[in-house]
């Protein structure tokens, strides 16, 4: 990686997931935040952040169709729960960053990059990112560690693809 002394410093960084993505899905503490430049969810104009605990207290809203299949699309990862419950409290103690692949129709429509991303590139990818991400977490004080886990289709069964941490005692 070239300028290793720059990472994060400019917030540029997750620009780089819209060459596999065309919406950026985060789940962190009590927040919902999704980045969806091409305004597919025409409701939000380009992105959201949500207070899912303020949003939860009034589920009966003009978003709440969208916020409820997001959520669901978290359900049972990492030990996230989402329910309809109003007296649930929300909180995840950790982030979690979902990158819905760009394929299939998605891939004409995108102002990003209109063509596919599919397995086989992501896996590419990963692979490039995973000789460097070691020196990656030296210039990132606040991640302790990067796991990267693969899902199989329809199933929130995870198997543990790669792991690095940072290691705070030198």
């Amino acid at each position: 990686i070239n300028y290793m002394d720059k990472i994060g410093k400019f917030g540029m960084g997750s620009r780089s997931y819209f060459h596999v993505s065309d919406m950026i899905i985060i789940i962190s503490g009590d927040k919902l935040v999704f980045l969806d430049p091409d305004e597919r969810l025409p409701l939000f104009k380009g992105g959201q952040m949500v207070d899912l605990n303020h949003f939860m207290s009034d589920v009966k809203n003009e978003y709440t169709s969208y916020i409820l299949d997001i959520l669901q699309s978290f359900d049972k990862i990492f030990d996230f729960e989402y329910s309809l419950s109003k007296k649930k409290n929300y909180f995840y103690d950790g982030t979690i960053i979902r990158l819905p692949l760009r394929m299939g129709k998605w891939t004409k429509l995108s102002s990003f990059a209109p063509y596919p991303c599919g397995t086989t590139k992501i896996s590419l990818n990963i692979k490039k990112f995973m000789d460097d991400a070691p020196e990656c977490l030296l210039f990132l004080q606040n991640v302790k560690k990067i796991e990267i886990y693969k899902f199989s289709d329809y199933s929130s069964c995870s198997e543990l693809y790669f792991k690095t941490c940072r290691n705070d005692n030198e």
